[in-house]
């Protein structure tokens, strides 16, 4: 499923959008077997897979370390860097007070 879709309905002044099976927009002879999804269903599934994974934070340190790993530590270097920039930027932001 990767195309979209819409459908106005003229009784209710709705616009419907829907997740449609790719296979015709790629010229398959093959008939698609799978419905139309919705696309508010979907998007919302999404949306709330993601928050969820986004609040736990032993999956983002682990996240954090694989990309790290791919890499080459820059992310590492990263952290260190702002590690040390950190201490400098709230020093000038006190002296701007002033």
């Amino acid at each position: 499923m990767l195309s979209t879709t819409s459908t106005y309905h003229k009784d209710t002044a709705t616009r419907y959008y829907a997740y449609k099976c790719s296979k015709p927009a790629h010229h398959t002879k093959e008939h698609c077997k799978a419905r139309d999804l919705p696309a508010d269903a979907l998007e919302n599934l999404i949306y709330d897979i993601m928050k969820s994974l986004v609040a736990d934070p032993a999956l983002l340190d682990s996240v954090s370390k694989q990309m790290d790993g791919n890499n080459n530590g820059a992310v590492t270097k990263l952290q260190a860097e702002l590690t040390l920039t950190e201490p400098i930027l709230k020093v000038e932001n006190k002296e701007e007070v002033k």
